[in-house]
């Protein structure tokens, strides 16, 4: 398995929790020109260019575990479709009437359900 990669049915491993990415930005600002500077030809050196052939980047949605997918809503934005009488974008407060248990995040141990009487 690559590292940082975990499966989709595991829990996160809790030393990497706060990692979370909102934008990424890929700078590309290295480039090996094989020592063409040194002859100062300015249309050498501008005819360089960037190819990527493989890039990848794993997600997931951050429902603390009362979810295991996305769903586009109205609006187009990306909420997660919630278990364990959970509510909120991300699974993030108890159903108003499965309150008798304070919320809490799913573990690999509890499913940590909000509860009714």
């Amino acid at each position: 398995m690559e590292q940082g990669y975990t499966d989709k049915n595991s829990e996160p491993d809790p030393s990497k929790e706060w990692v979370t990415a909102t934008d990424l930005l890929i700078s590309l600002d290295r480039l090996n020109t094989f020592g063409d500077e040194f002859f100062k030809d300015a249309k050498v050196l501008r005819s360089y260019f960037y190819a990527i052939s493989d890039f990848s980047v794993g997600a997931r949605c951050k429902c603390n575990g009362h979810g295991s997918e996305c769903l586009l809503d109205d609006l187009g934005n990306l909420v997660c479709d919630c278990q364990h009488h959970t509510v909120g974008v991300d699974c993030q407060k108890c159903h108003p009437f499965y309150q008798d248990r304070p919320w809490a995040r799913a573990t690999g141990d509890s499913a940590n359900q909000c509860m009714s009487e």
